[in-house]
This record gives C-alpha cells, structure tokens and sequence, in this order.
C-alpha cells in the first residue's frame, strides 16, 4: 500500500518494481489527482481498478496518447463485483478469523446525530471509509 498523500505515487511504484510499474493499481479513493497518479504508476498493458467513489460531479484527465500507446485499462468495479450472498458470508468468516482487517480501514467514525456530517463529507470526496454508530 502506497499512501497518495505520502508523495510521488508514481516514482515510488516505479522504484518498488524496477521501474517497470505495477501490474494492478487499486484506487480505492477514486479522487482526479488519485485516478492520475494511479495511471501514471501502472505498467505498460496494466490496469487500473477504480473502487473509490469520489464526487458526482468529479472528472479525471487521462493522458489519451499514452493510454492507448501504453495499452493501459481503467476497470470500475462496485463492492469488487460480488456475488453478495456468497461473499459476505465468507469475508465474515475471514473476518472473525483474524485473516481480514477491517477496523482498519475506518477513517472516521460517526454517531446517528452526526449522519448528515457523515453525508455531507462524503458527498465531498472525504471519508468515504466512515461509519455510523448506533
């Protein structure tokens, strides 16, 4: 994991794969200047999967000339394209067994009189990994 805040996405991927770039790119926040760095950090012939969800109204540039003549793909995937009554039972076993951790990937947390806080901050692009206690 290679935080995108943390500096220049690209050049670290770049210098954890001999320069090459990664085969898989896994954007999980799915802002403009994400979706970029996550481009910029794929290999020739890689892809990049987009689980974030950033604003409605958000829009990313691609390069087009380097897209195509790199043959790079841009996969959008909701909740990783499950099969939800055959998944969740699983990730809950993985889950109670330790092997999946979830309460890390919490960057806030709200209570239910703070709902419209929570709405709000994710209609901004922000805490989209929030949770509402009750």
């Amino acid at each position: 994991t290679i935080e995108a805040g943390a500096g220049n996405v690209a050049e670290e991927v770049r210098a954890l794969t001999d320069g090459r770039g990664a085969d898989y790119v896994f954007d999980t926040v799915g802002t403009p200047a994400t979706i970029s760095q996550a481009l910029e950090g794929t290999r020739k012939g890689g892809a990049v999967v987009l689980t974030g969800l950033s604003r409605t109204d958000a829009l990313a540039s691609i390069p087009t000339f380097l897209f195509v003549m790199q043959e790079k793909r841009l996969i959008g995937s909701l909740y990783g394209s499950g099969r939800p009554l055959l998944d969740i039972p699983h990730l809950v076993t993985l889950y109670q067994a330790g092997e999946l951790k979830l309460r890390e990937l919490v960057t806030r947390t709200y209570h239910l009189d703070g709902i419209n806080d929570a709405l709000a901050a994710l209609a901004a692009g922000e805490g989209a990994r929030g949770i509402i206690r009750w």
